[in-house]
């Protein structure tokens, strides 16, 4: 879902950007930005599909600390890009969605890193049934 999230405001922003060329063509971060969000999402894509050559360059995407710092870095770059566009309509605000849902992957898989898998599938269980009991 991150993969398709990802490319599709890589692609969204490459079009916007061109329909609003006159006013924007002076910002370095609209030429930019939507390339790594459509190579970055290639990039998570292979990662999570085990392509060989992916996982042997990029060793730091099969562990869940790489995981989880380079979704930081990607929710560090869609914020960025939404300070960017802040003057569109309503697409700044989907950005930004898409910046909080980047981190909160971010802290599950630097968790799943420091307390374990187990620990914190268990204790995302109890908090659910909590929250279906109340």
């Amino acid at each position: 879902i991150l993969t398709i999230l990802l490319a599709i405001i890589g692609v969204v922003s490459y079009i916007m950007f061109f329909a609003n060329f006159s006013e924007e063509w002076s910002s370095p971060a609209l030429w930019v930005l939507p390339g790594y969000y459509i190579i970055f999402a290639v990039l998570i894509f292979a990662s999570e599909n085990d392509i060989k050559s992916i996982n042997t360059y990029c060793k730091f995407l099969t562990v869940n600390l790489g995981k989880g710092l380079f979704h930081l870095y990607m929710g560090t770059l869609l914020l960025y890009y939404r300070d960017t566009i802040g003057h569109w309509d309503t697409w700044p605000t989907m950005v930004l969605v898409a910046a909080i849902i980047f981190y909160c992957m971010s802290a599950l898989f630097i968790a799943y890193h420091f307390i374990g898998k187990e620990k914190v599938h268990s204790k995302l269980e109890g908090l659910e049934e909590q929250l279906v009991n109340s």
